[in-house]
């Protein structure tokens, strides 16, 4: 059994903010993906593999935004059993801090 865990919501910590870790509630081993000290990621969003076997055959979409000036803020998709960066995908606009319930009728 996988239990999402985002250090920067849970100890309120910058220098924590830019990683996304899974750890498992039996073992207690952990998973992590890293950004960089710049980036804070929003809460991640799970979309199962359409054949999913195990409870984390998967991804996660991540919001990430970029504070340094010119760098892009983009949607990040993880492996949700390695943790392992897959892709991003940048925009030319801010992004949101959270991709969750974020609805923008003028705009689509």
């Amino acid at each position: 059994m996988y239990s999402p865990v985002s250090p920067h919501l849970i100890l309120d910590s910058p220098a924590l903010a830019p990683q996304i870790c899974k750890m498992d509630v039996e073992t207690g081993e952990t998973w992590v993906w890293r950004g960089t000290e710049h980036q804070y990621i929003a809460e991640p969003t799970f979309v199962p593999a359409p054949d999913a076997i195990d409870e984390d055959d998967g991804v996660l979409l991540l919001s990430v935004a970029d504070v340094r000036k010119g760098a892009p803020d983009f949607l990040l998709v993880v492996d949700a059993k390695t943790m392992e960066e897959i892709c991003r995908a940048t925009i030319d606009a801010p992004l949101p801090c959270s991709i969750h319930g974020v609805f923008l009728p003028d705009r689509y």
